[in-house]
């Protein structure tokens, strides 16, 4: 129960002393049994029990200049439940040797030798030395200055080895001993019992690449002589004398006044420029060892570390960090200014947060320098990234500068994402990565009898198509196209009145790819089957109806409807063929690329066929458009089938407003004109659609008053949601104020898309489901219709069939009249020949 502050319990100063008998050691505080420069010689027992120096150096024994221990044949000691910092049990603190005087045969040096000092180690005779239940922070059964006193184990090879000592067979340590200076699971490893102060520096990287004001962890581990980790303190210092904190631990560590834990030893410390821009600096480290709270070098100076300094990444600037004051000197700073595209950057400098729908590619520029481009990324393409619980403007995409392709979603790469990865292939509709099956022949040979079938039956069927039918025709195939670059939350309900327009369009109504790893150059060539089928068919029927059937007549009714139902997705497809923005790469070159699949530069190679013919389909598309207004014309001078091709056309509208049938194609057309080449901007078709709607309420072109009204509703409907979609950001950090993180798409049987279904998606719903709803409406009531004209067809029949009766018998009277007058003429003709005959001047 002593207490020594310095020194030891007992203290053994430069002078042999042997200690016999049974001693015990017992709650003493500090340093138990201290031998300076001197022998030890034990005989007997020695027992050392709840000794504690946490608060001062040395453990148990603490051998110090170059003092030994001298054990004798029978000697046993015990060490149960000490406590230290380094060392609980053993602790040596020897001056540092240079290795050639270290390893030499018999341990002559070693801090522990036997009474015969020829005899190794392993051949100590009835020797007894156990440790149980001691702690400290690093070596709790013996912390050794140098192991190297200690490595000699016999005269056969190998002759030293270090970690000899921890092998020696007269000692016991059982599985109580504790390392608490080390990570939680290797506070019982038996390896790290015995330990060293720190003889090397285990550098995780040597030489960094940094941007101005960028924090960079080097990773340093101190190894002692086993080469496990040990506490140890390291000296930094460089050429330039650009370490500003110079009163530091790091910088000078007799401010040490504690040993801190390995696992919390951490230091920031910041270098900076005093005289103008750097472009490489080396810091030099140099490993201390504890002694007395004054670090003793142990030798391991010539560690360097180089740091190179870089021009700040796109999207950042070299200035002072004003909001920052932590930092000194010129900073890499988030220039959101000059970046209008980015929201905010990351601390680490490697990623910026974009705003939503974007695609970045760093460009080198003009002198070498990156510049950060961005361009509109084709919806579901890219990663969207929503955190409000982090804070405002947390909506966007992501770009990282060492992962570029990280920003693009389902593993897709390349230019604008386009590319999908491999064993995927593009589906025909919504162009998603999705894997193919094998009955795909046999769908397209399907779509094909189908297109066929439907050609026939719209071609012959003799009645107009109804007036109510085009609002809501024209809203269900603009509302999807329309809504292509609406937020991807929105995609759990966009495909399904895609795949009704679809349907409308006589083409696939669900989305499947044709072949894995094929391009989307050929789902966009199948796009142009439906058109080419309906014309081909068509003409082979006005054929037969001209040359076998003998008809004059030609169903324009039919061949308009065809018209208004194929005209729309044949647009779309022309001009989404030839949507080409120009982009450049990471080399500065501008190209144009397909919006479609990045990947594809235009008009080369697979892309130029498929363009030039949708060029040449555009061109008929256009043109349509003033032949349909021309033979609307009321004053134009028509042949009888001119007149009877006009009148399918004219027919749903007001005598004054006949060639209001030519709006039906440019409404289609230059609103697809206004969308498709500014992916993400709701203005200019908003304006379309405004203009659309004041002409429509204004003018009421249709001769039916409902219809008008539908058609009023309808533009409304499409306006509005293109309004809304117009701030689409800010209504989604609004409707996400519950949503910690949502930035993860899975894929399943539709490919990749956002699984969760937002408040957004919901309030867009009904105006998105709208045109359906009034399409079914017009369907019932023209069923109905037709329907009460069949009931009113019945009865006017019988009627006519009546009247036709009565006019038989009437007829029949007056057929009988005329025979009896007949008779009767005959009669007095005959009388008045013979009274002639009789009186030649009665004649007069």
């Amino acid at each position: 129960n002593n207490v020594a502050t310095t020194g030891g319990i007992i203290g053994v100063p430069y002078l042999p002393l042997v200690m016999d008998g049974h001693n015990v050691f017992t709650n003493n505080t500090g340093a138990t049994l201290r031998v300076i420069g001197a022998t030890l010689t034990l005989k007997g027992r020695f027992e050392f029990i709840g000794n504690n120096a946490d608060n001062s150096n040395g453990g148990a024994i603490y051998v110090t200049s170059q003092g030994q221990l001298i054990l004798t044949e029978g000697t046993s000691m015990s060490f149960q439940g000490n406590h230290g910092r380094l060392g609980a049990a053993f602790v040596t603190e020897y001056s540092p040797e240079v290795p050639g005087f270290t390893k030499l045969l018999h341990n002559p040096l070693c801090f522990i030798r036997y009474e015969d000092d020829e005899l190794s180690p392993f051949l100590w005779k009835r020797l007894n030395v156990t440790f149980s239940g001691n702690s400290a922070l690093i070596g709790p059964v013996a912390y050794i200055s140098q192991l190297d006193f200690c490595s000699w184990r016999d005269l056969t090879e190998p002759f030293f080895d270090s970690q000899n000592i921890i092998k020696w067979p007269f000692v016991t340590a059982d599985g109580s001993n504790r390392n608490l200076g080390h990570p939680t699971e290797s506070i019982g490893d038996r390896t790290l019992y015995v330990q060293t102060p720190a003889a090397s520096l285990h550098i995780e990287s040597t030489s960094f690449s940094v941007f101005a004001g960028e924090t960079v962890p080097l990773k340093l581990e101190s190894l002692d002589e086993i080469g496990h980790s040990t506490y140890g303190v390291l000296r930094l210092a460089n050429s330039q004398s650009l370490l500003t904190e110079e009163s530091g631990p790091i910088l000078n560590p007799t401010l040490l006044s504690d040993l801190p834990s390995l696992t919390t030893n951490n230091f920031s410390y910041s270098l900076t420029s005093k005289e103008g821009d750097i472009s490489s600096i080396n810091v030099s480290l140099s490993l201390f060892g504890p002694q007395d709270h004054v670090l003793s070098i142990k030798g391991t100076a010539g560690n360097t570390i180089s740091i190179a300094t870089q021009t700040c990444p796109p999207g950042y600037e070299l200035e002072d960090d004003i909001y920052n004051t932590s930092t000194i000197g010129l900073t890499c700073v988030c220039n959101t200014l000059h970046y209008d595209t980015i929201v905010n950057c990351e601390p680490s400098w490697n990623s910026v947060l974009l705003q939503p729908s974007l695609w970045a590619v760093a460009s080198v520029g003009a002198a070498s320098v990156q510049t950060l481009k961005t361009y509109r990324c084709p919806n579901g393409y890219c990663i969207q990234i929503y955190n409000t619980s982090a804070g405002p403007n947390t909506h966007g995409s992501v770009y990282t500068y060492d992962s570029p392709e990280a920003q693009c979603n389902c593993n897709r790469s390349g230019v604008l994402c386009g590319s999908c990865p491999q064993g995927y292939g593009v589906s025909v509709l919504t162009n998603r990565c999705v894997t193919c099956g094998n009955k795909n022949g046999l769908l397209i040979l399907a779509l094909c009898v189908l297109v066929v079938m439907a050609t026939i039956v719209i071609v012959i069927y003799p009645h107009p198509l109804m007036a109510g039918f085009y609002p809501c025709l024209f809203a269900i195939q603009l509302a999807p196209l329309i809504s292509e670059e609406f937020p991807i939350s929105f995609e759990r309900i966009h495909p399904y009145l895609y795949y009704i327009s679809s349907f409308l369009a006589l083409y696939f109504p669900y989305d499947f790819c044709l072949l894995n790893n094929l391009n989307p150059l050929a789902s966009y060539c199948l796009r142009y089957t439906p058109p080419l089928l309906v014309g081909l068919t068509v003409v082979i029927i006005l054929v037969i109806r001209k040359k076998i059937l003998r008809f004059r007549s030609i169903p324009w009714y039919g061949v308009w409807t065809l018209v208004l139902l194929l005209y729309t997705q044949a647009v779309h497809t022309s001009m989404s063929v030839l949507n080409c923005p120009l982009i450049q790469d990471t080399n500065g070159h501008t190209t144009p690329r397909w919006y479609v699949d990045g990947t594809v530069e235009c008009f080369t190679q697979g892309h130029l066929p498929l363009a030039l013919f949708s060029m040449l389909a555009l061109l008929l598309e256009a043109g349509l458009i003033p032949l349909v207004a021309m033979v609307s014309m009321e004053k134009l001078q028509r042949p009888l089938w001119l007149r009877h091709l006009v009148r399918p056309l004219t027919e749903a509208f007001k005598e004054e407003w006949r060639w209001w049938g030519t709006m039906e194609l440019a409404r289609r057309f230059l609103l697809l004109l206004f969308t498709l080449p500014f992916p993400g901007n709701p203005i200019p078709p908003s304006y379309l659609l405004m203009a659309y709607l004041c002409a429509y309420a204004f003018i009421q072109p249709y001769k039916s008053t409902v219809v008008n009204l539908v058609e009023v509703l309808l533009c409304v409907d499409l306006l509005v949601m293109m309004l809304i979609v117009g701030d689409s950001a800010i209504i989604e950090e609004l409707l996400y104020s519950n949503t910690t993180q949502l930035s993860v798409s899975q894929s399943n049987q539709y490919g990749c898309i956002m699984t969760a279904f937002t408040r957004f998606a919901g309030l867009m719903t009904p105006f998105y489901y709208l045109p359906l709803l009034m399409g079914v409406v017009c369907v019932a009531v023209g069923m109905a219709s037709l329907f009460r004209a069949r009931n009113s067809s019945q009865t006017g029949t019988t009627f006519h069939q009546q009247s036709t009766h009565i006019k038989r018998s009437s007829a029949h009277q007056r057929k009988l009249s005329a025979v009896m007058e007949v008779q009767d003429y005959v009669l007095v003709s005959t009388d008045y020949q013979l009274i002639q005959d009789d009186c030649p001047s009665v004649g007069k």
